[in-house]
C-alpha cells in the first residue's frame, strides 16, 4: 500500500515528524525563509495531506490546486 504524501510547510517538533515519517511519505521545507507561493502550489498539488503553520495562505488557489 502507498504511503500518502504529508507535507510539512515548516519545521516541528522532531517527536511529531518522527511520528509521521513511521505513517507516511513525509516531505518538509526545511528552509529558514518563508516558502515562495508559486514554489507552495507545486509542492502541495501532489499531496495527500498539508500541514501548514500560519505562514501558509490556505486559498481557492491552493486548495484548486490539490487533489
Amino acid at each position: 500500500m502507498t504511503k500518502p504524501k504529508v507535507y510539512v510547510s515548516r519545521i516541528i517538533a522532531e517527536k511529531g515528524l518522527a511520528d509521521l515519517q513511521e505513517v507516511c511519505d513525509l516531505h518538509i521545507w526545511r528552509e529558514p525563509e518563508l516558502m515562495p507561493r508559486d514554489m507552495q502550489v507545486k509542492l502541495f498539488s501532489d499531496c495527500t495531506v498539508l500541514l501548514a503553520t500560519t505562514d501558509i495562505r490556505v486559498d481557492r488557489e491552493l486548495l484548486e490546486a490539490c487533489p
